[in-house]
């Protein structure tokens, strides 16, 4: 008797398509590199103004943000995505250099997801980003986000 093909809600989540807002180009090659290699998609930006506008044309399932940006801050283009009821169910995860506790908390007061602090381990970056496109799957399709993760 044939074993019973899987069930499609248990195959592992399908790579995300990730912004990037970043104005050190170095920085914006090795974020790109990183997701490429786990196999996201990714687009690259380098101020916030730039990020709102393609955000307003193209959707993304998460966004990787640096606070310190020319003209508008990160801080600002997050606080305006999670005021705007189309694009607040983005998960935002701030890489920047700031270290202090007081922008974390502010970071996190205005919605993101997490913040990494540069230096920061790629694997870490990469776990941060499947974990939050994963549960973005989830939430979307209905389903318990355990479901959307590969078997053991």
């Amino acid at each position: 008797m044939p074993s019973p093909s899987p069930s499609p809600a248990l195959a592992i989540p399908p790579a995300g398509h990730v912004l990037i807002v970043e104005d050190e180009a170095h920085m914006a090659r090795f974020l790109r590199t990183a997701l490429t290699h786990a196999a996201f998609d990714s687009t690259v930006l380098t101020s916030g103004e730039a990020a709102l506008q393609r955000l307003a044309q193209q959707s993304f399932d998460l966004i990787l943000l640096d606070i310190r940006l020319p003209g508008m801050s990160g801080l600002e283009v997050c606080r305006r995505l999670k005021a705007d009821p189309h694009r607040r169910h983005i998960p935002i995860i701030f890489v920047t250099t700031y270290h202090d506790h007081q922008m974390r908390a502010q970071a996190f007061a205005l919605g993101a997801a997490e913040y990494l602090a540069k230096p920061f381990q790629v694997q870490h970056l990469l776990g941060c980003v499947t974990r939050h496109v994963t549960l973005a799957a989830a939430r979307q399709s209905g389903l318990p986000p355990v479901a959307l993760l590969p078997p053991p």
